[in-house]
């Protein structure tokens, strides 16, 4: 897993952002407190949890939700969140070649 990697190599894990009441993402950074990195948690009956380099999290904004303003992707996700899953993400993300790990508790 991403978060292993980063983990090992120093960097932090931010607060959690909540967008539904099942789905949250944190924002990871560097020594810097530069981001490097995302994760977003579906709490389901199953947990399911996606980790993306920044720059991919970058393009997944960009590209599926055409927010180019980040102050503003907040409202945005949690608009498109609530109709979502996180199989319609995976999809979603594998659509447009944007590279992720998952890892998912039963």
């Amino acid at each position: 897993m991403k978060s292993d990697i980063w983990l090992n190599k120093g960097y932090k894990k931010g607060y959690e952002t909540e967008i539904t009441q099942k789905i949250s993402y944190h924002i990871w950074t560097n020594q810097n407190d530069e981001p490097i990195g995302v994760t977003i948690d579906f709490e389901y009956a199953n947990d399911v949890h996606y980790e993306l380099n920044y720059e991919d999290w970058i393009l997944f904004l960009q590209k599926l939700l055409h927010i180019t303003v980040p102050s503003a992707f907040d409202e945005v996700l949690r608009n498109s969140f609530s109709k979502a899953d996180y199989l319609s993400f995976e999809e979603e993300l594998t659509k447009n070649e944007i590279e992720f790990s998952k890892i998912v508790y039963y």
